[in-house]
């Protein structure tokens, strides 16, 4: 497969996971401007910040466990970078214009440098555990950060400083596994797989 072909590949994954995690955080929002019961408040750069980023982060590592589970290492090593950095890019397209000045080129880099650290460390984090959801039996899964979507209902709750809403972490539960199904994500991550393996 030559560069172009890859580059292809790459992009078209990448889109996805963009696509998927801009369409949560809209519908988040929309959830939470509509149901002053949740508490906090949606209209706030902080909560647009926290919740594009993390969903960014999110969807980004469901990617490498999916790529992992079907390509293994040598596919890994080809797909997580190259898609990791396309997408953290759209991230600071879509969230911050630098003015246009000399400093431009400068503060956008140093913009994706702490994203990609802040990435980094999401990462790690999700990494620590294995199971995607809880079982009702262990309390289910909004407040358990044992498990993948826990993780992600805890980062974002305890970053806006609604940590004890079941609410709200409900919404941030609800809307990301929904829009899971509905990006086709894991099949996506397998076809790119499948396509590597095929014409390395």
């Amino acid at each position: 497969m030559d560069i172009k072909d890859k580059a292809k590949l790459i992009s078209s994954l990448g889109n996805t996971i963009i696509t998927a995690s801009l369409a949560a955080e809209g519908a988040i929002f929309d959830v939470w401007r509509a149901t002053p019961e949740i508490g906090g408040n949606p209209e706030t750069s902080k909560a647009s910040w926290v919740i594009r980023t993390e969903m960014f982060f999110f969807y980004l590592h469901l990617m490498d466990r999916f790529v992992w589970q079907k390509g293994g290492q040598e596919t890994a090593d080809i797909i997580l970078a190259p898609v990791s950095l396309f997408v953290l890019e759209s991230v600071e397209v879509a969230s911050w214009e630098a003015p246009e000045t000399g400093e431009k080129e400068g503060l956008r880099k140093r913009m994706i440098e702490e994203l990609i650290e802040d990435f980094n460390n999401a990462i790690e984090e999700y990494g620590t555990v294995n199971q995607l959801m809880a079982d009702r039996e262990s309390g289910g899964t909004c407040y358990n950060d044992k498990t993948i979507f826990g993780k992600l209902c805890a980062r974002i709750s305890k970053d806006l400083g609604l940590q004890h809403s079941y609410d709200f972490r409900l919404m941030i539960l609800t809307v990301a596994t929904d829009i899971l199904v509905k990006s086709g994500l894991k099949k996506h991550v397998e076809q790119v797989c499948e396509a590597l393996g095929q014409k390395q």
